[in-house]
């Protein structure tokens, strides 16, 4: 048995995706046409991975960046340099039949390059993840969320909170000029650097997990060339069905978390 969306097959609709909450790939499909005009604005003209778990989320999953030979002719292909020298197709996403076609596929988040196609070698956004040990505190997450808007302020940004769907805060700009990836994660770092410094019992860089414990990691290692983030509206393959979703910064408290937005409450997500 089958359904269609927008004359897009959806095989197998009634497969549960997510088991804890019930959820079925029909359910998935129906989400990402609902937001399709609130998430392709971030994922248009980008390079795109994505996050496929086509058996559910308790089953493993895997990334996929480089299209299938499979997949359908109007989901844009880009060819991109990779570091060998060789090209290699990656996929992009336009309209909302990409997102329902690949929803069909088990297809659960979108993450999407720092840079547009159209200007691979020069960053358009800088991101910060901050990732939180277990048993750190969370009012420490979002200090260094307040902490990184006021530096970014300083320097002529205006810097966006939002919340991963998974563990932490990410806090986003936009470039106003052109940057090289070099100079970007110069720049991130640095500004890592000076958070850790204002309170190195709380948070660090260093990138052994063994080292991590009680602290929060600020993650600026993906300004880099091919690295991707999750964007805002994307589920993540996490129990609860969980959403990426931009927030004000008059929310960013204490009472927030990263899991706040979910499938089952889509109604109640900013602007619907």
């Amino acid at each position: 048995m089958s359904e269609f969306i927008q004359n897009i097959e959806i095989t197998h609709p009634d497969k549960i995706l997510f088991p804890e909450s019930k959820i079925s790939k029909l359910d998935v499909a129906k989400y990402y046409e609902k937001v399709s005009d609130k998430i392709l604005p971030f994922l248009k003209g980008r390079p795109v991975t994505l996050v496929r778990n086509p058996e559910g989320i308790n089953e493993k999953g895997f990334y996929q960046r480089h299209p299938s030979e499979s997949f359908p002719e109007y989901i844009e292909r880009v060819k991109i340099k990779e570091k060998s020298g060789e090209k290699d197709l990656y996929i992009a996403i336009d309209e909302v039949s990409d997102l329902i076609y690949l929803s069909n596929l088990g297809v659960l988040e979108y993450h999407a390059w720092l840079s547009k196609i159209e200007d691979l070698e020069h960053p358009d956004m800088l991101i910060f993840d901050l990732d939180p040990d277990p048993k750190s505190d969370w009012n420490k997450v979002i200090e260094a969320a307040l902490w990184l808007k006021e530096r970014l302020e300083k320097q002529g940004f205006k810097p966006k909170a939002r919340v991963s769907g998974g563990k932490g805060i990410h806090v986003v700009a936009y470039y106003k000029e052109k940057i090289t990836w070099k100079r970007s994660k110069e720049f991130t770092k640095n500004i890592a650097l000076e958070l850790v410094e204002y309170d190195p019992d709380n948070y660090l860089i260093d990138l052994s997990k063994a080292k991590r414990a009680g602290k929060v990691f600020i993650d600026f290692y993906r300004n880099e060339r091919g690295a991707t983030a999750v964007v805002p509206y994307s589920l993540r393959a996490r129990p609860g069905a969980s959403i990426c979703m931009e927030v004000n910064w008059e929310d960013v408290n204490s009472e927030l978390r990263p899991d706040k937005f979910k499938l089952q409450s889509f109604k109640a997500l900013p602007g619907n």
